[in-house]
Parts: structure tokens; C-alpha cells; sequence
């Protein structure tokens, strides 16, 4: 039987406990990486690559965690070209609900942009992808573009001063909001699908946000100002689910708003609020509008305006 023998002097000894120690950590680095990735018969069993970033929701197959990783950024959670990453980028990324396409939607065409990309554009060639991962991206891209309900390019609607002088960008093309249960510092659950047939602002704000904190005495104020059968303001917060410290800033702030905490942490996600505060305006269809990504002025006219205009024709 082999004895193991151990170092006797002390400079040998802490060696030793540098070398176990990195071992650990290695260990504890792959476990973390298993732990990480979704088991499912579509998914890698252990990530061994690095990516631009990770993404915040539950994924079911390896095509949609790099579409997430890769892709979102730019094109959208569910390919509407609606991301903040993409907003200032000429040509605009591609919508894959809106046809017609610059080239036939097929699977080996939709390869081959991914994989060369396009020149003059951010469309970048995605040359560090295995070919195993390029199908698999090319399979989900194509289901975002075959389960999309399509529409043909159409011009953006025209410019309306409301919209621009309150502060806030229109959509050229109203998407549906994404689903997000949120729940009220009462312990009161809800979701964003409950505010439909009322024109809804949805207030994106954090605790560490100042622009936010400072503008919510005016929004306290435009909330008393309106008709709660009409409008209504549904303000998240996005960088806590501390209940606590939540009722401990609007109690300062905006005691008479109502609160939500997102206790699954998708609202930055889902509603592009990387930045804070991230404002949309939600039309009673539960269509998503516009949006701005500073702090409006509640306090003044144009805000009034816009949204007497969108009570009276919510349409």
C-alpha cells in the first residue's frame, strides 16, 4: 500500500494549501457552469464558452441561449428589432415579423446571414460559433420568424409633437407588452395583462435611481390628476425585490403611488430597462406605444396632452 507523504516544512505545507485551494476553485467554477445551463435533451451539458452576456430568463434549448446571448440585444427578446441596443443602429436590425425580407426566409438563407453577416451594417459575421451552434441558432431564429404574426413594411406613422415634446419615442410598430407577474407592497400579486382596457404608464424605476426619486413628487402628483377608470400608473421596481427598502423610499418620496416589486427579476428584460428609469406608455389594447428612458416632466402640459389624446381615442 503507496503512502502519501506530505510536506514537513512550512514553506512546503502553504504550497500545498495554494495548490488545493485552486483546485477548489476549478471545481467549484464547473459546477457552477452545470448548474447554470438548463438539462434538457437540446441543451449542452456543460457551457465551456464565454458569452457577450447572460441571459435573465429560463431558456429551453441551446439555439434560444445563444439567440439571447448573441442576438437579443440588438433584435429583441422575440425578434421584434425592439431592444434599446438596436434603437440608433442605420439600417435598423431586422424585425422578423415584418416581411418582406432582403432575402427568402429559409433555413440555409438565414445560415448564411448569421454565419457571413452583412456587410455595412452591425450585422457582424459570426465566425466564433461551432457549426453545431450555428444550427442550432439558425433553428431558432427561423421558429421566431414562423411563430411571429407577419406583417408587411409599412411607413412609420407620422411624427406626433405629443409624443416627442412629453419626452417619450413612439413605436413605429406597437408590439404586445411582454407578460410579467408583478406584485404590490401589500403582498397583492398581478400582472401586466390586468391593466388592459386603461391607458397604462409602466414605470421602470430603481431605489438607487436619483432621476427617479426625484421626479416621483411630480408623478404623484399627475396621479391625482387623473382618471383612474382611464389611466393608470404602475410603477416596478427594477433593482430590488426588498420589500423593506422599497416601502422605506416611496414612504419618502411618493407615499400616495402605488408600488410593485418584480419578484422574478425579467422586467429590465422584458421591457428593455437597462437604463432607469425606463417609462412605456401601454395603449388599452395592451399594446406598447411608446417609451422614454428618462425621467419625464410630469409636471408639465405635454404629458397632459398626450395622454388626453390617447383616453379619448385608445385605439
Amino acid at each position: 500500500m503507496t503512502r502519501l507523504l506530505l510536506p514537513r516544512s512550512p514553506r512546503g505545507q502553504v504550497f500545498l494549501l495554494l495548490l488545493g485551494g485552486l483546485g477548489a476553485a476549478l471545481c467549484g467554477f464547473a459546477l457552477s457552469q452545470m448548474a447554470f445551463f438548463p438539462q434538457t435533451p437540446n441543451a449542452p451539458a456543460l457551457v465551456t464558452r464565454v458569452y457577450d452576456s447572460a441571459p435573465t430568463h429560463e431558456v429551453t434549448t441551446r439555439g434560444e441561449f445563444l439567440y439571447q446571448t448573441q442576438c437579443a440585444k440588438c433584435h429583441g427578446i422575440e425578434g421584434h428589432a425592439d431592444a434599446e441596443g438596436g434603437e440608433h443602429l442605420q439600417p435598423p436590425p431586422r424585425d422578423f415579423a415584418t416581411r418582406p425580407w432582403r432575402f427568402s426566409v429559409t433555413r440555409a438563407s438565414i445560415r448564411h446571414v448569421i454565419a457571413q453577416g452583412i456587410p455595412k451594417t452591425a450585422m457582424s459575421a459570426s465566425k466564433h460559433l461551432t457549426n453545431a451552434e450555428l444550427d442550432d441558432l439558425t433553428d431558432h431564429v427561423l421558429r421566431l420568424s414562423r411563430n411571429a404574426q407577419t406583417t408587411t413594411n409599412r411607413p412609420a406613422p407620422p411624427a406626433d409633437d405629443r409624443w416627442t415634446t412629453a419626452g417619450f419615442t413612439r413605436r413605429g410598430t406597437p408590439r404586445p407588452a411582454p407578460a410579467l407577474e408583478i406584485t404590490s407592497l401589500a403582498g397583492e400579486a398581478s400582472s401586466m395583462s390586468s391593466f388592459r382596457g386603461k391607458i397604462a404608464i409602466l414605470n421602470f424605476w430603481g431605489t438607487n435611481c436619483v432621476h427617479c426619486l426625484q421626479s416621483m413628487p411630480a408623478l404623484s402628483q399627475l396621479a391625482r390628476e387623473l382618471d383612474p377608470e382611464k389611466v393608470v400608473i404602475v410603477n416596478v421596481c427594477a433593482d430590488t425585490d426588498d420589500v423593506a427598502q422599497i416601502d422605506k423610499v416611496t414612504r419618502r418620496f411618493a407615499p400616495q403611488l402605488t408600488f410593485y416589486v418584480d419578484d422574478a427579476g425579467l422586467a429590465r428584460f422584458r421591457y428593455d430597462a437597462n437604463l432607469l428609469p425606463t417609462v412605456w406608455i401601454m395603449g388599452s389594447d395592451g399594446q406598447l406605444l411608446g417609451r422614454s428612458t428618462t425621467a419625464p416632466d410630469w409636471s408639465g402640459a405635454a404629458i397632459r396632452e398626450l395622454l388626453a389624446k390617447l383616453s379619448a381615442h385608445p385605439g
